[in-house]
C-alpha cells in the first residue's frame, strides 16, 4: 500500500509543479494567488488503525473528486493549452482511481495479500484504462 501511495503522491506533486508553472507563465512570472479552499474537502479522515481497504477507498474517492474538479476547470477556461492541461490531469486522476479500484478488487479476492513478503499488487492484473 505504501509503495502505491508513494507513486501516486509523486504523480500528484508533478501535477502541482506543472500547474504552478502554468500559472506562473500566465502571470508573467508572478507568484499565483491560490485560495486555501476550492469547494472540496481536501483532508482525508483516516485513523492510524484503518484497514487497507479503508485507506485505498478514501484515496480512490479523492482521485474521483479530483478528476471531476479538473474536468470542470477545463470547461471554464478559454485558453486551449490550459484546457488540455486540465483534461490531461483529469485523465491522470481517472487512471489513479482505476488503479486504486483494482487494488480494492484484489483485496476482496484475497484480504491478506498485502501482508505477504514481496507481494506484487499488480501480479496477474491489467492496470490502467
Amino acid at each position: 500500500v505504501k509503495m502505491v501511495m508513494k507513486d501516486l503522491a509523486a504523480d500528484e506533486e508533478n501535477h502541482r509543479q506543472a500547474l504552478m508553472g502554468l500559472y506562473s507563465k500566465m502571470l508573467g512570472g508572478q507568484e499565483p494567488s491560490i485560495p486555501d479552499k476550492d469547494g472540496r474537502d481536501k483532508k482525508m479522515a483516516i485513523s492510524p488503525d484503518a484497514e487497507y481497504a479503508d485507506i485505498i477507498r478514501a484515496a480512490r474517492d479523492k482521485e474521483v473528486d479530483s478528476e471531476d474538479f479538473y474536468k470542470k476547470a477545463a470547461e471554464r477556461v478559454k485558453d486551449y493549452r490550459t484546457r488540455m492541461f486540465f483534461l490531461d490531469v483529469a485523465e491522470s486522476e481517472r487512471k489513479h482511481a482505476a488503479t486504486l479500484q483494482k487494488l480494492l478488487d484484489r483485496l476482496k479476492e484475497d484480504p491478506h495479500w498485502f501482508e505477504r513478503d514481496k507481494a506484487d499488487p499488480f501480479k496477474g492484473m491489467h492496470v490502467g484504462p
